[in-house]
């Protein structure tokens, strides 16, 4: 769940003779809705492979905008994204840090060729199901 905080007002100044109502955004809002746009348009980097003492899934780009994200899924070597990568909750105080107890990575079979990768977002929305190629 994502903590709530104080309303910001913005006033805008016009022209003279003009007025402008002024705009009321929830920063926590705004955060969520700019963290869902990155994650939609660089959704390539969602995650990425390593060969370090066997194969390696890192889901770092996930955790570092996790405001925007309710539950991450993921398949190896399905279409299918079954599995649950538990996020850790988001922290608005400390929004890019990923709390020290946060494994950002799995050990995959080295037999992966590729994983699939869904997102569901905190509106509820879900994403479409990304495929990702293991480098061979």
């Amino acid at each position: 769940m994502v903590p709530r905080c104080s309303l910001l007002a913005v006033l805008i100044i016009a022209l003279p003779g003009f007025f402008i109502n002024p705009a009321y955004a929830d920063p926590i809002e705004s955060l969520i809705l700019g963290q869902k746009r990155i994650l939609n348009e660089f959704w390539t980097s969602w995650i990425s492979f390593r060969e370090y003492n066997g194969l390696l899934v890192y889901f770092s780009h996930l955790v570092s905008y996790r405001c925007a994200i309710k539950e991450v899924r993921y398949g190896i070597n399905s279409e299918v994204a079954r599995d649950l990568y538990v996020i850790p909750p988001c922290d608005p105080d400390n929004l890019y840090t990923i709390p020290p107890s946060t494994l950002i990575y799995r050990t995959i079979p080295p037999s992966t060729k590729m994983m699939s990768v869904k997102l569901i977002y905190t509106d509820g929305e879900e994403s479409e199901t990304r495929i990702f190629s293991v480098p061979q």
